[in-house]
């Protein structure tokens, strides 16, 4: 049997119904309540009954999966934690934003539309495949841009949880409690939301979730003695991480190196037989993706810039504290303290490493008392095999790149959240485990899910505004591109101008390919100290925005940008009093006014 009991055959059908009735009530509530205009919070946005629904459900699904022993029960569970863990990572969707986008991801808007337009791939692109499976699914489906970019994010955390569920049970040589692995992989524990990867479609996560797949494929070899399939779908997975993302690709040569090094050279691990072809195919992987690694970054310049970059800074020995300082600073001026950030991002990721940890000490004192097997013998070889990307981040870190070593921390969690479902699953088929030992791991489980889940998503909860970008707001930007003077730059208070005019034109007229202007000569050069030329000075320096340019100037207000300004910041940067100052400028005129987007004309004082 599958260990002890917690829900008596008859009745796991009521809780199945229950799960499945809450999950299509909060989906519904959240469907018919779209988007009015900028949220500054999704979470406080969404209808309670969303998050009831989403609560009772992955409730439900963790007492199925792991408290039910009938197949069909543990089944169930799984279908419904994956429709959950699907819908809260589809929430962008389901309440009809226009887009979910900060940063980067306007960019790859932009990459997207350049493909659709026909346009070859650019020399400068680091990582093509995102653009690319969007291409071809707006091609098949006939869907927006838009809509594909948001949906790529669902469709890779699903491949993760699902990956996470493979290789716990191919580790096993139970195959009981069907849905621990996406009950864990619904924690979602290498997201980083302050730091790269975040939830919200960047190579980089789509290339975090992907090395699950890898890992997966990578376990099937072994305990598929080496089965030819296995081992041709492992090779031909490689190219892919290197055209998700080159840095993922980097830290899992270090990774398939480690492998197949402890393997060779480390004989006390493998204590048990194994297949004699698993060192060979791991050292091979790590051989192919590293020869790949290294033509994308002699053929993309990009590439090969960015390592150079990283190299030269630490030739320069830049302090490693200096990112945290700046964003200690940046935090406690707005009266924040740093590890209040960091509890609420690490809290979830802590307790699930606790669970990993748990697993790793087991599978060591088995192994040590030579009862070890094929399981703990993977355990061991996995968990040392990470060790060179910790040194990786090591290295990156002692250059200053606080994101770098958050993305190499992120792929270690790929591999101990892998290990923690194994745990858990192993802990649950123990027939000693008592009823309580049981629903206590359940309620450990949802209750992990649920601290991790305010910090997946930027909000207030971050001291971050939700990359919500509004319909009116994207009208507002092309109706100004369209009809601006080309003798008038662009300005504006934090949004970003570029990145809009990227997404809206492509990359290739963004850069001045085409006919018209590239965004170096359409944006404005403003004298400030902010981060962009084109940002006005905090406050309009205390006095009129006209006093703060030195040539005509089209100053762009989203309704965003007052929201994050006025109630998340308060005042901070802006206040209610600068705003109004544009209204008092007797040099400057509204052009557009959308009730979410307004476009005025500024003229030197």
């Amino acid at each position: 049997m599958n260990g002890t009991p917690l829900i008596a055959d008859r009745r796991w059908r009521v809780v199945a119904f229950s799960g499945f009735f809450a999950l299509f009530i909060g989906i519904f509530a959240a469907y018919r309540t779209p988007a009015a205009g900028y949220e500054l919070s999704i979470y406080a946005e969404t209808p309670l009954l969303t998050w009831a629904g989403l609560v009772i459900a992955i409730g439900s699904a963790t007492w199925l999966s792991i408290g039910a022993t009938r197949w069909f029960a543990q089944v169930t569970g799984f279908g419904l934690a994956t429709l959950v863990v699907f819908s809260f990572t589809a929430l962008p969707v389901i309440r009809g934003y226009s887009l979910f986008a900060r940063s980067d991801t306007f960019g790859h808007v932009g990459w997207t539309r350049d493909l659709l337009s026909g346009n070859p791939l650019a020399e400068t692109l680091l990582y093509p495949a995102p653009h690319v499976v969007s291409t071809e699914i707006i091609l098949i489906t006939d869907s927006t841009i838009s809509q594909v970019i948001m949906l790529l994010v669902p469709i890779f955390v699903i491949l993760y949880c699902l990956c996470v569920e493979i290789t716990a049970r191919s580790l096993l040589p139970s195959r009981h409690h069907l849905g621990t692995g996406v009950l864990v992989g619904a924690i979602l524990t290498p997201i980083m939301t302050v730091q790269l990867p975040n939830l919200q479609m960047t190579p980089l996560t789509l290339a975090v979730f992907y090395l699950t797949f890898v890992v997966a494929v990578l376990t099937m070899c072994y305990q598929g003695r080496g089965n030819w399939r296995h081992i041709a779908v492992f090779f031909v997975s490689l190219p892919t991480l290197v055209v998700l993302h080159p840095l993922v690709a980097l830290a899992s040569v270090a990774f398939l190196a480690g492998v197949a090094a402890i393997r060779r050279f480390t004989p006390k691990v493998a204590l048990v037989s194994s297949p004699p072809r698993f060192t060979t195919i791991a050292g091979s992987g790590s051989v192919v993706l590293g020869f790949l690694f290294y033509v994308q970054s002699v053929d993309v310049p990009a590439v090969g810039g960015a390592i150079g970059r990283v190299l030269i800074q630490i030739q320069g020995g830049i302090d490693p504290t200096g990112g945290v300082s700046d964003r200690t600073g940046g935090l406690s001026t707005i009266g924040v303290s740093l590890w209040e950030i960091v509890l609420k991002l690490f809290t979830a990721k802590i307790m699930l490493g606790t669970l990993a940890a748990v697993t790793i000490l087991w599978a060591l004192r088995t192994h040590l008392s030579r009862d070890g097997s094929q399981t703990t013998e993977l355990i061991l070889t996995y968990t040392l095999a990470l060790l060179p990307v910790l040194g990786l981040s090591g290295v990156v870190a002692a250059a200053g790149r606080l994101n770098l070593t958050t993305r190499f921390l992120a792929i270690v969690l790929v591999v101990l959240s892998i290990v923690a479902a194994v745990g858990i699953t192993q802990f649950r088929t123990d027939r000693r485990r008592s009823r309580r030992a049981v629903a206590g791991l359940c309620v450990l489980l949802v209750l992990t899910t649920l601290i991790a889940a305010p910090a997946l998503f930027t909000s207030p909860y971050l001291y971050q505004g939700t990359p919500h970008v509004t319909e009116t707001e994207r009208v507002g930007y092309a109706t100004l591109f369209e009809h601006r003077s080309s003798d008038v730059t662009i300005g504006s208070t934090r949004t970003l101008v570029d990145r809009h005019r990227t997404a809206y034109y492509g990359q290739d007229t963004a850069r001045g390919n085409g006919f018209q202007q590239s965004n170096t000569e359409v944006l404005a050069t403003i004298k400030s100290d902010r981060s962009e030329p084109y940002f006005f000075p905090y406050h309009f320096n205390e006095t009129l925005p006209s006093r703060t340019v030195s040539n005509s100037t089209y100053l762009v207000i989203p309704e965003s940008d007052r929201i994050v300004d006025l109630e998340l910041y308060d005042g901070l940067r802006y206040t209610k009093s600068s705003y109004d100052s544009i209204s008092r400028d007797r040099n400057i005129d509204k052009l557009y006014s959308s009730g979410g987007f307004t476009t005025y004309l500024v003229d030197p004082k």
